[in-house]
């Protein structure tokens, strides 16, 4: 482990400290890592649909596998030395710190804003631009009419929407740890530091209300999950069936 660790609020110790580090860079980082796969396969549904109907299952579990793998690398680094983890300045919480020195903060901080922040973001940014730009040059055409088109359309901006709202939650952790990298991490409001990280990880609890509104489909099998709202339509109860293969 590395890493100074005073007790302050963190009353758990100092194991548990770096493991509650480790799982928040784990899932943050493996977060957008599956927000990338999502706005891919959306821009490869869209763009090049013959080659998404050419993806097999093996595929997808192969990039879930890798992204997770990528993940645990970075998140693992501060463990053997490169950065460390430690009672940010809140004292109820732990994750990156810049006290096992600036240089390995430094460089740790900006590989990770670069290659784990910016990067997929770019790539993220580039599918939907390209997807929204495909959705616009079809227009009126008479495949836009189809109920399947206008699914995937809905699925699109719905994860679109919730990309965006991810990002908007994790810039702003990002910005404060450049700005601890760079400046005086003392001269920084504890509100400041405190605020950001619980604000990026509140941004899972977004997506199912995301979906909820912004996918009929999604809320047809809630409905029918819990059996909510009574008897479904006719027309609701046949594009179920579809959707489930029964038709």
């Amino acid at each position: 482990m590395s890493g100074p660790i005073s007790c302050q609020w963190w009353i758990s110790g100092p194991v548990s400290c770096q493991w509650y580090a480790f799982n928040g860079m784990v899932f943050g980082i493996g977060s957008i890592g599956f927000l990338v796969s999502i706005s891919f396969d959306r821009y490869n549904m869209t763009c090049r649909y013959r080659s998404f109907i050419e993806m097999k299952p093996i595929y997808y579990v192969l990039a879930s596998f890798l992204i997770w793998l990528n993940a645990a690398l970075w998140a693992a680094a501060p463990l053997v030395g490169w950065g460390c983890y430690g009672i940010d300045p809140s004292g109820t919480a732990c994750g990156l710190t810049w006290k096992c020195g600036w240089i390995k903060h430094a460089t740790y901080t900006v590989s990770v804003f670069f290659l784990c922040f910016c990067l997929p973001c770019g790539i993220i940014i580039y599918c939907y631009t390209k997807t929204y730009q495909f959705i616009s040059f079809l227009g009126g055409n008479s495949r836009n009419d189809s109920n399947e088109w206008t699914h995937q359309k809905e699925i699109t901006r719905m994860c679109a929407v919730a990309i965006v709202l991810f990002i908007v939650a994790w810039t702003p952790y990002a910005i404060v740890f450049l700005w601890a990298t760079f400046g005086d991490p003392t001269e920084i409001p504890v509100f400041i530091t405190a605020s950001p990280a619980l604000f990026a990880k509140s941004s899972a609890c977004y997506n199912p209300f995301i979906y909820a509104l912004m996918n009929r489909r999604y809320r047809m099998a809630i409905k029918q999950l819990f059996k909510c709202g009574g008897k479904m339509s006719e027309e609701e109860q046949l594009e179920l069936n579809r959707i489930n293969g029964r038709i």
